[in-house]
Order: structure tokens, then sequence, then C-alpha cells
């Protein structure tokens, strides 16, 4: 019976949900931004910063018919994650578009930091890395990794 009184006065008292609109409290004053509002000006910048061309509005994602694949190796210890960028120019890999009952194969090229397809059409594709297949329709892919442990760490046989 204590706790239930108790969960009522804190929800009453430190939420701020007795009465009242969501997302208006005496506690936060008037003038705060509500939620739902779009920071994008429509001139070309977001939140005051021009948007570089050729990416959408969070600054680095390719837009149109270009499709990069980073890999990323992240490092998880006890007192942080340290993060790796991967080498993919050794690595096979291809986007595979449906087309029909077959696909289009097309073979990308190493740039700095990943591996760029060009010519990918909107909608979802297949990237094969290895045996593997991703299905995606995202322009942006990260096939790295998480492991426990120092990125310097060696292991012995």
């Amino acid at each position: 019976m204590y706790l239930r009184h108790f969960s009522l006065l804190l929800c009453a008292t430190w939420l701020g949900c007795a009465g009242g609109e969501p997302g208006t409290s005496s506690e936060l004053q008037d003038g705060q931004s509500p939620v739902d509002t779009d920071s994008t000006g429509g001139d070309g910048t977001w939140m005051g910063v021009p948007i570089a061309e050729g990416c959408a509005s969070d600054g680095g994602t390719p837009i149109g018919d270009t499709v990069l694949v980073t890999s990323t190796t992240r490092f998880h210890t006890a007192v942080g994650v340290a993060e790796r960028t991967d080498d993919l120019s050794t690595r096979s890999l291809e986007v595979l578009v449906p087309n029909g009952a077959t696909f289009t194969r097309l073979t990308g090229a190493a740039v700095d930091g990943g591996y760029q397809f060009a010519g990918v059409p909107s909608g979802p594709y297949y990237l094969k890395t290895g045996s593997s297949y991703i299905v995606t329709d995202e322009r942006q892919v990260d096939i790295g990794g998480n492991r426990l442990g120092r990125a310097d760490t060696v292991l012995s046989q």
C-alpha cells in the first residue's frame, strides 16, 4: 500500500504528470522548443551549418546512386571503446541489384575510409562480403564488428 502511494506521489511531483499539457512544466519555464520542430532551414543549412554537397541532412551520408561501405571494429574494455577503421582494399565486396529473376552485379572501388559503389539504384540490394550477404537499402553500410579487449592484444598459440 505504501509503495503505491509513493509511486503516485513521485509521478505527481517529480515527473510532472499530474495535470497540464505534456511537455509543459512550471519548473522548465516557457520557451522550450517542441520536440517535433524541424531545425532544417530550407536554405541548404542545418542548424546554421552548410550541408555538404551530395550529402543528406546528416552531413555525411552519400545520397543518389552511390553506396559507401566501411568497416569499423570497436574494442570494448572497462575504460571505454576504441575504434579502428579496417582496410577494405583486400576484401572481395560486390553489390547485387535485383533485376527481375536475375541480379545485376556491380563492382566498386577502394576509396579513403572504405569501398564505394556507383550506379546503385534506390531500393533494396544485396551486399556480398566474403560468403555472407546483407540485404539493405542504406547508402552507407558499416560491416565492422565488436570485440572484447584491447585493440593491441596479440593472441599466443
